[in-house]
């Protein structure tokens, strides 16, 4: 059941999140982000920043922060209300990949692939808090409502998902 088509211009799309006040993310290959009315179906703005291209994004339970993960081996955090990027997080040696809030918006973690760790910062401070070491390369991550973290990947023809505490 198709509602509509949101046509973007001049990228291919890579990832999407919606916030629960009815935004769309979309993250596109040319680096930047597009947000989307849900409600009207036309786009509010482009957000730039990111110097490659832009993997995956995610919003905060409460929609206030969209976070935004990137081939330019950095996760961006963008203020919704202003629509500016507020930090760049960086720190990873590729590509950071699926990126994901805790429940309470205190973390965010991303994956970076084949660096075969998932990094975790704490939002207001912008340190990064834990590097999650693992044997494979790590393409996904994932909170629980806990705080346990999911990760995602290969090690080389060794499929896995960790869980992290």
């Amino acid at each position: 059941m198709n509602m509509a088509t949101l046509q973007v211009q001049y990228a291919r799309v890579f990832g999407c999140d919606i916030s629960r006040d009815g935004i769309l993310a979309s993250t596109l290959f040319d680096g930047n982000l597009e947000l989307w009315d849900m409600s009207t179906q036309q786009r509010i703005t482009t957000l730039t920043g990111h110097t490659c291209w832009s993997n995956t994004c995610c919003f905060t339970a409460d929609g206030a922060l969209l976070a935004s993960t990137s081939g330019d081996k950095t996760v961006r955090l963008w203020d919704i209300r202003t629509r500016q990027s507020i930090a760049t997080l960086k720190g990873s040696t590729w590509a950071t990949y699926q990126c994901s809030f805790s429940s309470d918006g205190a973390w965010i973690a991303a994956a970076c692939g084949e660096a075969s760790v998932a990094r975790v910062w704490d939002v207001k401070t912008l340190r990064c808090i834990a590097t999650l070491q693992d044997k494979g390369e790590i393409y996904a991550c994932s909170f629980s409502s806990n705080g346990t973290i999911a990760t995602a990947g290969d090690g080389y023809c060794d499929y896995f998902v960790q869980l992290w505490q």
